[in-house]
């Protein structure tokens, strides 16, 4: 299966999700600023002799979203999100969402929430590539207040007073250097739909020296 860029765009459109091209060129401060550390580790990836490519950059707006986004928690973070092309159609226009109560609980480090990381290279271990093509989602998530976890539990929903969980890693991202792109990395994981805004859509042509 070969991923058609125009045809994959056509068929957003069918479900009248205001998805429009932003180049890096015409985004404002605000959001340049915003986004520095997430893009800029993308870029230096790519820049150290990795195996990828970006293609166009995709800002994604749905009304619903950002009406509902609960902002006022607080904690404010661009967070990557990455996932297999055929989920892409109802992403975009149901947003993420949490997997039903009947859905099997394995797999999920703690339990049935909506996971992000902050280093580009673990979401894209989700992208399941096809002919080397991927999509990665940045997205505005409100952390609030986070509750901290060493290890792997079910977790239902943060404990009174939290608002999110992380999962204690033993590689983060530094903005001078990444040391240890292949090692571990930082989880964020919230319960809430309405705590995550779909930002943008990134369509990243991934070799198997980045997974």
């Amino acid at each position: 299966m070969v991923f058609d860029v125009n045809l994959f765009t056509d068929t957003l459109r069918e479900f009248e999700i205001d998805l429009t091209k932003m180049p890096l060129g015409r985004l404002s401060r605000a959001q340049v600023l915003k986004a520095y550390r997430v893009l800029t580790e993308l870029q230096q990836i790519l820049e150290k002799g990795q195996d990828g490519q970006v293609q166009p950059v995709l800002k994604i707006e749905r009304e619903v979203e950002s009406k509902r986004f609960k902002k006022d928690i607080g904690n404010l973070h661009l967070l990557w999100h990455g996932s297999r092309l055929s989920n892409y159609v109802g992403i975009l226009s149901q947003g993420l969402r949490i997997s039903p109560p009947e859905a099997p609980v394995t797999g999920y480090m703690f339990g049935k929430g909506i996971y992000f990381a902050d280093m580009v290279t673990k979401s894209a271990n989700y992208c399941y590539v096809m002919n080397g093509q991927g999509l990665l989602l940045l997205c505005e998530v409100a952390l609030g207040d986070i509750q901290e976890e060493k290890n792997g539990r079910e977790i239902k929903k943060p404990k009174r007073g939290k608002n999110s969980v992380k999962g204690i890693g033993g590689t983060v991202p530094n903005s001078d250097e990444f040391e240890n792109l292949n090692g571990a990395t930082i989880p964020f994981v919230v319960y809430d739909e309405a705590q995550i805004r779909l930002k943008y859509l990134v369509s990243v042509k991934i070799g198997s020296t980045l997974l």
